[in-house]
């Protein structure tokens, strides 16, 4: 079982979701 594989794409989803949301917090700021 590639649980490791699994938990990566998981925390690449998460951040690709911050970073998104923050452009478009530092895009309605400006």
């Amino acid at each position: 079982v590639k649980e490791s594989e699994q938990i990566i794409s998981d925390r690449i989803n998460l951040w690709i979701l911050f970073h998104r949301i923050l452009t478009i917090n530092m895009g309605t700021t400006k």
